[in-house]
């Protein structure tokens, strides 16, 4: 694409003053996850091209590394994971851990369940791109104790249409829950399916909460979009995840820790097996092909590096798990990557991440929308 062709494209109404006001810029750099050669590309104000572009200022010395914005699929911003001690839903609470997905690079995230029934962002906030859900839906006492209300199986499709309705994009299920006896359902697989069927009619997704065999199976059965955990996962529920493209979000990180502080309790016996099963989980999950992303559920905001280094020492390959946190997940999520016309959502490094996650909490540029964050 020309820079008159971006012009034409824009639109601006007057086009001289606005090319005295765009910003050209050039990388050459190697496109991460899964690339080895240099390519070269251009930002122009806030877009991405691969044609060239004249006049343009480097960004970044050549030779470095660039990924798309990582995508956080699991993360609660409404909740208090980073000890601010706010109230859940508090203005300013939800502004801070936005800043904090932002300043690590997290550009796009999925809130995927709130305690309460709506939050809201102060005006003029810095925040990623969100897809947000809803409230999660549990029976009482069938879920931890901090949710502002319940959804009874008779409710279940009532206030997933409701949610759809207010704008969200995702409803969140919570589909199973331990008691004496191990894990059970919350809701009936008719109710799981009735959901779903209503969501999806109306353009929106589901997303379930599955830490056992018997809630992914159920979720799948039902046709849910992506299970959340869902570490105890059989193969044959893998395979179908696989052939219809259901997303697995393992939080791996997230258990090894919750695992520890749960230790002796039902939960934390749950966690600690379900940990145990994670590396054939994902290593069967990557044979058959199920989109594998990262989430970090109740770690600080800005944790995908650590989500990304617990997938790699559980199994995955270290481009299989960058993609968990860059392509595949923005694929799965349908927004765009370094593609040409895309908002310019990248991160550069001078050293290759795939060698060690750890340099992925280092980078070297952030930069929003075609603005450099950091």
């Amino acid at each position: 694409m020309s820079r008159r062709n971006f012009a034409t494209l824009r639109a601006p109404p007057v086009r001289d003053a606005y090319w005295a006001a765009v910003s050209v810029r050039h990388l050459s750099a190697t496109v991460l996850p899964e690339g080895d050669d240099v390519r070269d590309l251009w930002v122009v104000d806030d877009r991405l091209t691969f044609e060239s572009q004249p006049d343009a200022e480097e960004l970044a010395p050549a030779g470095g590394f660039v990924l798309p914005g990582l995508v956080d699929c699991h993360s609660h911003p409404s909740m208090d994971f980073s000890g601010r001690n706010l109230p859940f839903g508090d203005t300013e609470l939800v502004a801070a851990n936005l800043r904090d997905h932002l300043r690590a690079g997290e550009l796009l995230i999925r809130e995927i369940g709130s305690a309460v029934h709506s939050w809201s962002v102060p005006e003029g906030t810095e925040m990623p791109r969100i897809q947000r859900s809803g409230r999660f839906l549990a029976p009482r006492d069938r879920y931890f104790p901090i949710l502002d209300g319940y959804t009874e199986p008779n409710e279940a499709v009532t206030v997933a249409i409701a949610q759809v309705e207010s704008g969200v994009r995702w409803v969140k299920l919570i589909a199973d829950w331990p008691g004496q006896g191990g894990f059970t359902l919350n809701y009936p697989p008719e109710v799981l399916a009735a959901v779903v069927a209503a969501v999806h009619e109306r353009n929106a997704r589901v997303s379930v909460h599955a830490p056992s065999a018997i809630g992914a199976r159920a979720a799948v059965e039902a046709g849910v979009d992506s299970v959340e955990h869902g570490n105890m996962t059989s193969a044959d529920v893998l395979a179908t995840m696989a052939e219809r493209g259901t997303a697995l979000i393992p939080t791996v990180a997230f258990i090894e820790g919750f695992a520890v502080q749960a230790a002796g309790t039902p939960m934390g016996d749950a966690m600690a097996e379900a940990l145990a099963n994670t590396r054939s989980l994902l290593v069967t999950a990557a044979r058959l092909g199920v989109p594998v992303l990262a989430g970090t559920d109740a770690l600080p905001f800005g944790s995908v590096p650590l989500e990304i280094d617990a997938l790699v020492r559980h199994g995955l390959q270290p481009a299989t798990a960058l993609a968990a946190a860059t392509t595949a997940a923005r694929a799965f999520l349908g927004e765009p990557g370094l593609d040409e016309g895309a908002p310019a959502d990248l991160l550069v490094y001078r050293h290759d991440p795939r060698e060690d996650p750890a340099l992925l909490r280092s980078p070297e540029i952030v930069m929003f929308g075609g603005r450099r964050v950091r």
